[in-house]
């Protein structure tokens, strides 16, 4: 029997707002001191721990600064306080997020994201539309790890099998499948891809 989907899920980066690391690197660092910045802050696994709330962003800019050159420190600590700045809307998701509203879907934010998100996800009306925003570094856990969805789900009190969750990540997909969500990958950020499946999953839309 086919399952009836009811709920919503959306990652936030890259699916409901752009960002890439390459963003801050290139706002705030010379050509020549990006790679170095990229292994100190992005491939370290802070940036990450930061996400999963076992590292504060005091913490996290202590590591950083004390792995840099001097003139870099000041710059560092200024892209902490200010990168969320460069998130821009993915072009028709606050559309699809109110179509789907409209059409009687919960809608739920699961994202990978620090304890910043509360300074900025007012600015963005694909949020504000949102029934429900999961953090990952309120609760201490990331995607891919299945018991993020088994939180998620079990603090606004939804049903895995009924729940359609869109990540660009593919093994973010794959952990979602694991705990019965049916799961799309939006790498390719293609919206008609997207709602070509929500129709064939049954999905009004």
């Amino acid at each position: 029997m086919a399952r009836t989907i009811k709920t919503i899920v959306f990652d936030m980066g890259q699916v409901l707002l752009h960002f890439s690391v390459e963003h801050p690197l290139e706002r705030w660092y010379a050509a020549d001191d990006r790679p170095l910045m990229r292994k100190v802050i992005f491939e370290s696994g802070d940036w990450r721990a930061v996400d999963g709330g076992t590292l504060t962003e005091e913490e996290a800019l202590a590591r950083w600064q004390a792995q840099i050159p001097e003139r870099l420190r000041e710059v560092t600590a200024e892209m902490l306080a200010h990168w969320h700045e460069l998130f821009r809307p993915v072009e028709g998701m606050a559309e699809l997020v109110r179509s789907l509203k409209a059409a009687g879907y919960g809608c739920y934010l699961l994202s990978n994201t620090s304890l910043r998100f509360f300074d900025y996800w007012e600015r963005f009306e694909a949020l504000r539309l949102l029934d429900g925003r999961f953090v990952s570094a309120e609760y201490r856990l990331l995607k891919p790890d299945p018991a993020i969805f088994h939180k998620m789900t079990e603090v606004f009190g939804l049903c895995p099998e009924e729940c359609y969750f869109i990540d660009d990540l593919p093994e973010n997909a794959e952990a979602a499948r694991s705990v019965g969500m049916t799961a799309f990958c939006f790498a390719q950020q293609d919206i008609a891809a997207l709602k070509a499946d929500m129709r064939d999953k049954g999905i009004r839309v």
